[in-house]
């Protein structure tokens, strides 16, 4: 398991990313993922998105797991 954290930035999709990796306005997808990150969904260049994810919660150890697999 890797730390870092779940992101939003501007409505432009849903990223993790690596701890001290920031993501660039004009970022790619391949541009992301070389900085380490993951897209989730995403990068929209407007405003007008939505993200759903399928995931799992276990609400005793406080954990949400998220699939980002095809």
């Amino acid at each position: 398991m890797e730390r870092g954290v779940l992101c939003t930035e501007n409505s432009r999709g849903l990223y993790f990313l690596p701890p001290d990796v920031f993501l660039g306005y004009f970022d790619t997808k391949k541009s992301l993922e070389k900085k380490g990150g993951i897209a989730l969904d995403g990068p929209y260049y407007s405003r007008f998105n939505d993200t759903q994810l399928p995931a799992v919660a276990c609400r005793k150890c406080r954990k949400i797991v998220l699939d980002y697999g095809t």
